[in-house]
């Protein structure tokens, strides 16, 4: 398991690099203090879970051997790795003044420039120790965390997770709904009376419905505002497309038999839309 501690000077992005390793399944914690690092390991050691831990000059130990004690005091379970951001000093102070936001060590009566400057010098200890120093000038929130997933995970790809809900247009459209699949268009077993007592879980509906819907394969290519392509008669290249962690998809489904429909749809998710 891995302890990922995280720093960087303020505006430099830690709180994205943060979120990004949470949606990797990293359990996260901010600003937690250094002598707290053992403790929080062995708590995770037994449920098998890797950590991320921020650190910046509001919980910097104030000794370097504080620090290294603490790494020292680690479980062996755990493998820690020191994550340094930074960005130029025009960069920072370019981001505090369009998030309007107070730098940590400003209420020391410093000014922005002279606080940026301070931080440096504070966090050098660490800086110096790093494993990776990432320069996030010119990078976006995006690009960080790509960047992240692809030196953490070694893939670029994000997963893509989903959550399948039924529901009445009756009742209205649920309103976390990223995405709504209205079937209705389709011809309906429920009038065929060979099929009536059937449900989508059974090979005759689905070859029923298989003869309709021919020819709805496209060759057709989308992309997105980031250049990323797909092809649309790809259903998993589509929604990879704009994946997003928790993207919700709802599939709307009526009649006596609407939760085996559903039951239906998230068998066919499962197993990969039948895409090689």
């Amino acid at each position: 398991m891995v302890l990922m501690i995280v720093s960087g000077r303020s505006g430099s992005g830690k709180s994205v690099a943060l979120r990004a390793l949470e949606d990797m399944g990293f359990y996260c914690v901010d600003n937690l203090p250094v002598v707290l690092l053992p403790d929080l390991a062995r708590t995770l050691a037994d449920r098998e879970i890797s950590a991320a831990v921020s650190i910046d000059v509001r919980n910097m130990p104030e000794s370097p051997e504080i620090f290294e004690q603490a790494m020292s005091n680690l479980p062996d379970a755990f493998s820690p790795q020191l994550l340094f951001l930074d960005a130029d000093r025009n960069t920072l102070i370019r981001r505090y003044s369009d998030t309007r936001r107070l730098h940590p060590l400003s209420s020391k009566n410093l000014s922005l420039e002279s606080a940026i400057d301070k931080e440096s010098d504070l966090l050098e200890p660490l800086r110096s120790r790093a494993d990776l120093i990432v320069d996030t000038s010119e990078m976006s929130v995006h690009e960080l965390a790509e960047m992240l997933r692809t030196r953490l995970l070694g893939k670029r790809e994000r997963e893509l997770t989903m959550v399948f809900e039924s529901f009445g247009f009756k009742h209205g459209i649920p309103i976390d709904a990223d995405y709504v699949f209205d079937v209705r268009f389709l011809p309906n077993p429920h009038w065929d009376p060979k099929l009536r007592p059937m449900t989508g879980l059974d090979k005759p509906v689905a070859a029923f419905l298989d003869r309709h819907t021919e020819g709805f394969d496209a060759e057709v290519l989308l992309r997105n505002d980031e250049g990323t392509e797909a092809e649309a008669n790809s259903v998993i290249a589509l929604l990879m497309l704009d994946s997003a962690k928790g993207r919700q998809i709802e599939v709307e489904a009526t009649g006596p038999q609407e939760e085996e429909a559903l039951a239906a749809v998230i068998a066919l998710f499962n197993s990969g839309f039948d895409e090689d």
